[in-house]
């Protein structure tokens, strides 16, 4: 993948107007990974975006087919994200591209986005070099014909933090003093465990939710 070519943009600028939690590192292990097939193809949400996932490591051999030996670079990548999708998510005629990673914790499945390419041609270049890229995570429910992303809400972790529940590094970032974690991967995929434990109302946000439909569902 060639990722010089594209612009990161962190994931609340396109998928949702409320606050999705973000972090610095992934909140899945290697051990963990845990690839599902059954998410591959094309969906629909009830928000009017359409979405496209497929094999990162089909499309990355479609990229690179015909080629006579990979540089380091892509050689990692694709050790790295083998085990995960491309997912292209547009709306309002705005498509924005996202490597995600499935993993398990404690039997229930996660998934783990990354922003990767963010179509906007106006977007200024310095503004561009400021935008960081981050990790946010979603709880995963698959069915049949009809999938659900649940993302972990900022709100909900500042609930968390100042209520003392858990502890987890982060910090505070920018103008609006949003909240950033900072846990390493093993903390991060730790503290799942214990958040699906926690007794809190609505700790998956109805607002942070993306329900999929597939389309064309071969009968």
């Amino acid at each position: 993948m060639k990722t010089s070519k594209c612009i990161i943009i962190v994931l609340i600028l396109l998928l949702m107007q409320s606050c999705i939690m973000k972090s610095l590192n992934p909140f899945y292990k290697k051990e963990s990974i845990v690839y599902n097939a059954s998410l591959i193809g094309e969906w629909k949400d009830s928000k009017k975006g359409k979405w496209q996932i497929a094999s990162f490591k089909e499309e990355f051999e479609k990229e690179n087919s015909g080629q006579e030996y990979l540089n380091n670079e892509d050689k990692e990548s694709l050790e790295k994200y083998k085990d995960g999708y491309i997912i292209s998510y547009t709306k309002s005629d705005k498509e924005a591209i996202f490597i995600a990673v499935p993993f398990k914790v404690n039997e229930q499945l996660y998934i783990d986005f990354t922003p990767f390419y963010y179509e906007d041609d106006d977007l200024n270049n310095l503004l561009s070099q400021h935008l960081l890229k981050t990790h946010s995570v979603a709880k995963l429910i698959v069915n049949t014909s009809e999938i659900s992303f649940s993302f972990l809400s900022e709100e909900v972790m500042k609930d968390i933090f100042k209520e003392n529940k858990i502890r987890l590094n982060h910090t505070n970032t920018g103008i609006d003093d949003n909240l950033l974690l900072t846990a390493n991967s093993s903390e991060l995929h730790n503290f799942l465990t214990k958040f699906d434990k926690l007794d809190i109302e609505n700790k998956w946000r109805s607002s942070d939710v993306f329900n999929l439909k597939k389309i064309n569902v071969q009968p």
